[in-house]
C-alpha cells in the first residue's frame, strides 16, 4: 500500500457538523469538548478551529454563539496579519455561512467529535513516524540515550490527548469546576480522585487527586513498603488502576511475596520456604498469583529520575493497551537509594535529593498520575522522648539566634530576621564565599539541638542532623566530632576564600525554637561564620506528607504486652500502627490509627486510641 504523506486524514464533514450542530443546539457544546477540549488544534480545517473555539469561548461565557454572534466576535478580533480581523482570515461571512448553511443533528455530536478526533490521532501518528525517522537518522551524530528519550516522548505524546499545558480563562476554569459539581450531584459515589485503601487513612486524606506527589517516610522497620505495596494492591488487584513500582533495594521477588502473603494471609517467612507449605496453603498461593498475575501491576528495578519517567510513559501505553487504562500511580522505593539526576551538577546528595523530588512532582502533574516516594528518616526522632516523626524531621535547622551575613551591607542578622529575596552569604560549586538570594524561610518548631565550637571560639547551634561542610564533604552534626576540621568563612564582604578550623567540643544545648532557610543558588549559608547547609525541598515539593509510625517499638516488654492487651488484643499478632498525615496540600492533617500484622503484611482498622 502505497502512502501520500501531502495528503492526511481528516474528516471534513463531521468537522462542520459540530460546528453547526454547536450553533444550533449550544447546550450540546460540552458533549463535544469531553472529547476534543477546548482548542480547537484536533480541526483539520483552519476555519473550523478557529470557529470551534470561538464557539466553545462564547459558550463558557454563557454568550449564544448564534450567526450573528459568531460574525461579530469574529470581526472584532484582530489577527495576526496586519489589517486583517479573524473573520477576515476564516474567509468572511460567505465562508461562515456556507458551514452553517448545512443541515446537521445536534444528537449525532459525540460521533461527529470522534470522528474528528480519530482523525488527529492519524495525523499524530502519521507525524511521530516521521520525527521517529528523523531521530533515528541523527543515531550518529548524538547521544543515543537522548535520541531514544525523544523517541519514547513523541511515541507516548500520540496517546496523551490533549494538552494540559496553557493558559485557560477564569471563564474555561469556572466551566470544568461546574462539571464536576453537576457529576458530584448526579452521582455521589463521583470524585475525579482515587482514596488510598488503607483503613482510617482514607477518613484522614479522603480522596488524593492525579497530578499529587505523596511522600511516605518512617524509619527503618515501620513499615514504609508495606503500606506502600498495601496501596498498590488496592490500586491494581481491587480496582484494576495500573500501577509501576520502580524497586530500589528490595528486588520485585521480595515485594511478590508480600503481596502474595497479604492476598492469602500467609506468613511470609513461610513463603521463603516452599517446603513448609501444605496443599491447602500452596492452592490459596497459586491462587493468589493468578489474582496479581492478571492486575496492571508492573515492576521496574532501578532507574535514575529521568528513565523513571521514560519507563512510566511507555509502561502507560502499555497498560492502556492490556487493561484499558493508563498508569495511575508510580510508587519509587526509596528516595535514599535513589541515583541523582543524569548530569546533575548539585554540589552534595541534599541537592540532589532536592533536585529529584522537583522532577517527581512535576513529572505527576505532567502524566496526571499520583507518584509516592518513598523516605527514611533519620535518627533524630529517637532522641526525643516523643518519637513520633513530625513533619520538621524532614529538615534540618539551627536556632534563631544565629547570625547570618547580609552581603549587600555586611550587617549580621539573625535568620528570625531574614526575608525572603534578601541577600545573604554562602558557598559556591568552587568553594567561594559570594552572595546568593534567599527563597524562604521559617520556623521548625522547638528541637533537641547541640552547639559545636570551633578552636578560635565560633559557635552554632544546630539540629543533630545539620550538615556542615567538612574537610571531606558535607557531615551531619550528630557524626561530627573534636578534632574534625569544618569550613568557616571570614565575616568581611570582601573576603572570598575558606577558612578552616578544627572543632573544639560539642554539647548538647537543650531544647530549642529553630529555623529553616531556602538558599537554592547554593544550598548553604554562612552562620555565625560557619559553612552550614540548608536543607533538601521534599517537605516543600510534597503534596501530602504521610509518616508511618509504630509506637510499640520504644516499648519495653511489660509496657508492650499491655499495649497490645488494651488495642489488639483481640487481633492476634496484631500491633499497633500508625499513619500521621503531617501535610495534605489541598485537605485536612490528622492521625488514623490501624494495626499491623507484620507476618502477613494486613493492616486493619482500630479504634482511636491516644
Amino acid at each position: 500500500m502505497e502512502f501520500d504523506l501531502n495528503e492526511l486524514p481528516s474528516e471534513a464533514d463531521a468537522e462542520q457538523a459540530i460546528i453547526g450542530a454547536c450553533v444550533l443546539n449550544p447546550e450540546i457544546t460540552h458533549q463535544a469538548v469531553e472529547i476534543l477540549g477546548s482548542k480547537g488544534d484536533m480541526f483539520y480545517n483552519p476555519t473550523c478551529s478557529v470557529l470551534y473555539e470561538t464557539i466553545v469561548g462564547l459558550n463558557d461565557r454563557n454568550v449564544v454563539p448564534d450567526r450573528p454572534m459568531l460574525l461579530h466576535h469574529l470581526d472584532s478580533q484582530p489577527s495576526l496579519v496586519a489589517g486583517m480581523t479573524m473573520l477576515d482570515v476564516v474567509g468572511g461571512a460567505d465562508a461562515v455561512d456556507a458551514i452553517l448553511g448545512q443541515a446537521y443533528s445536534p444528537q449525532n455530536i459525540e460521533h461527529y467529535a470522534n470522528l474528528v478526533w480519530r482523525s488527529h490521532i492519524q495525523r499524530k501518528m502519521i507525524r511521530a513516524g516521521a520525527e521517529l525517522a528523523r531521530l533515528g537518522y541523527l543515531g550518529d551524530q548524538q547521544d543515543i540515550h537522548s535520541l531514544l528519550g525523544q523517541a519514547e516522548n513523541t511515541v507516548y505524546n500520540i496517546r496523551s490527548g490533549q494538552s494540559r499545558h496553557g493558559a485557560i480563562s477564569a471563564a474555561q476554569a469556572a466551566s470544568r469546576f461546574w462539571h464536576t459539581l453537576e457529576q458530584q450531584i448526579a452521582d455521589p459515589s463521583y470524585n475525579r480522585g482515587w482514596q488510598m485503601g488503607i483503613p482510617n487513612l482514607d477518613r484522614v486524606l479522603g480522596y488524593v487527586d492525579p497530578g499529587r506527589l505523596v511522600v511516605m517516610a518512617g524509619r527503618p522497620g515501620f513499615g514504609k513498603t508495606t503500606s506502600s505495596l498495601w496501596i498498590a494492591r488496592d490500586f491494581a488487584i481491587r480496582r484494576g488502576e495500573p500501577v509501576m513500582i520502580v524497586v530500589y533495594e528490595q528486588d520485585s521477588e521480595e515485594h511478590m511475596r508480600t503481596l502474595v502473603a497479604m492476598e492469602t494471609g500467609i506468613d511470609s517467612l513461610k513463603l521463603k520456604h516452599g517446603n513448609l507449605l501444605d496443599a491447602d496453603e500452596l492452592t490459596q498461593v497459586h491462587e493468589a498469583i493468578a489474582r496479581i498475575t492478571a492486575s496492571p501491576l508492573y515492576f521496574v528495578e532501578f532507574g535514575d529520575p529521568v528513565h523513571v519517567k521514560s519507563l512510566a510513559k511507555r509502561t502507560s501505553v502499555r497498560a492502556q493497551e492490556d487493561h484499558g487504562k493508563p498508569l495511575a500511580m508510580v510508587i519509587l522505593d526509596y528516595l535514599q537509594l535513589m541515583p541523582p539526576m543524569p548530569n546533575s551538577k548539585a554540589a552534595n546528595r541534599d541537592r540532589e535529593v532536592g533536585e529529584i523530588s522537583r522532577y517527581l512532582k512535576l513529572m505527576a502533574k505532567e502524566m496526571d498520575i499520583i507518584v509516592m516516594l518513598l523516605a527514611q528518616l533519620n535518627r533524630e526522632v529517637e532522641r526525643r522522648a516523643d518519637h513520633r516523626p513530625i513533619l520538621a524531621d524532614l529538615r534540618e535547622c539551627v536556632i534563631g539566634s544565629t547570625c547570618l551575613t547580609d552581603a549587600d551591607t555586611g550587617r549580621q542578622v539573625t535568620i528570625a530576621e531574614i526575608n525572603p529575596g534578601n541577600r545573604i552569604l554562602g558557598m559556591d560549586k568552587d568553594h567561594k564565599i559570594r552572595a546568593f538570594s534567599v527563597q524562604d524561610v521559617w520556623s521548625t518548631g522547638v528541637k533537641p539541638v547541640y552547639t559545636i565550637t570551633t578552636r578560635t571560639g565560633r559557635q552554632i547551634t544546630a539540629t543533630a542532623n545539620h550538615p556542615l561542610f567538612t574537610a571531606s564533604g558535607w557531615k551531619p552534626v550528630a557524626e561530627l566530632q573534636p578534632g574534625d576540621l569544618i569550613a568557616t568563612a571570614s565575616q568581611r564582604r570582601d573576603v572570598s576564600d575558606l577558612l578552616w578550623e578544627d572543632i573544639r567540643s560539642i554539647e548538647p544545648a537543650g531544647e530549642a525554637e529553630v529555623f529553616d532557610i531556602s538558599v537554592p543558588g547554593c544550598g548553604n549559608f554562612v552562620a555565625n561564620g560557619i559553612i552550614a547547609h540548608n536543607s533538601g525541598n521534599i517537605e516543600q515539593d510534597a503534596d501530602i506528607v504521610v509518616f508511618t509510625y509504630c509506637p510499640m517499638a520504644y516499648m519495653g516488654d511489660n509496657e508492650r504486652r499491655r499495649a497490645q492487651a488494651e488495642y489488639t488484643g483481640e487481633l492476634a499478632g496484631y500491633e499497633p500502627y500508625d499513619h500521621i498525615v503531617a501535610k495534605w496540600r489541598a485537605g485536612a492533617t490528622g492521625t488514623a490509627h490501624n494495626a499491623w500484622h507484620k507476618p502477613t503484611g494486613n493492616i486493619i482498622s482500630m479504634r482511636t486510641r491516644p
